[in-house]
């Protein structure tokens, strides 16, 4: 944790040089996984848990928790070329290639648990692996780290960097000692409900408005504050009470929250409750 700490305390700098140096490492790692697992007979599943709507939901999830984070990491953007160029690489190169090799390790393994495969890599080059798993832990947790303390910077006006990224770093370490993984599945699927009804608001109101979101007037904040809370609330309801339109709920939260949105965006235009 201290290492992280001190690697995100110099911010996106040394957050970059540390991922841009272990980038050979981790591609290593990641084609070797994609080689070995296609030694394996591919395991064919007698009935698909992911129809054709679900696997076009999961993509699009994963791009809004992508973009959800695009203002953090853009904010120091040093001209409209280079995000382009981010953007270019990230949503043509990187995802995609990432997601393929997802696809074949999971549908060429010997066993139903992606961990054992992990197990059975370990074993082989204990060394290379262990060092590929801590490297791959500390960038992806950096990442994470100096995300959340941009968030309570903007949530709590009064706080430095400096002192969010230690109260993070504080309440990271306290989650680290309970046993949240017993239930990873749930606190995922609740934060994929936030994420996603962020990111669906934001492309919206970009899309509709062509508006900095940085410059959003007072109006505009309580409006949009509002208008999450409520998805929030009507869609982790309806999770528990497995109450849905369409077969997927993301499906349902997507249409929902972009018609809603969309509606509310243009109805405020027309009354000029939105300063523009």
């Amino acid at each position: 944790m201290s290492l992280l700490f001190f690697i995100t305390k110099w911010e996106l700098k040394a957050i970059a040089r540390f991922n841009q140096t272990i980038f050979p490492v981790l591609l290593i790692g990641m084609l070797y996984m994609v080689l070995h697992s296609l030694k394996i007979q591919p395991v064919l599943p007698t009935s698909s848990l992911l129809t054709p709507t679900l696997s076009i939901m999961l993509v699009i999830n994963t791009c809004l928790g992508v973009i959800f984070d695009f203002p953090t990491f853009f904010r120091k953007k040093t001209s409209a070329k280079d995000v382009y160029i981010s953007l270019i690489l990230l949503f043509l190169v990187a995802l995609p290639l990432i997601e393929v090799a997802g696809v074949i390790i999971a549908t060429h393994r010997s066993s139903a648990q992606e961990v054992d495969l992990i197990k059975s890599l370990s074993q082989q080059t204990p060394l290379f692996f262990s060092i590929f798993f801590i490297l791959s832990g500390i960038s992806a947790n950096c990442m994470n780290l100096y995300s959340a303390s941009i968030t309570v910077t903007k949530l709590i006006k009064k706080i430095n960097f400096n002192r969010s990224l230690l109260i993070t770093s504080v309440i990271s370490v306290f989650l680290a000692t309970f046993n949240l993984e017993k239930n990873y599945l749930s606190y995922l699927e609740t934060i994929n409900i936030i994420i996603t009804l962020m990111g669906s608001m934001l492309v919206t109101h970009i899309i509709l408005n062509k508006q900095n979101i940085f410059k959003l007037s007072e109006n505009q904040k309580y409006h949009y504050d509002f208008l999450f809370l409520f998805f929030l609330i009507y869609f982790i309801s309806t999770k528990f009470l497995n109450l849905k339109i369409f077969e997927d709920s993301f499906l349902d939260m997507l249409l929902i929250t972009f018609s809603i949105t969309a509606i509310f965006i243009l109805l405020h235009r027309r009354k000029n409750v939105f300063i523009r």
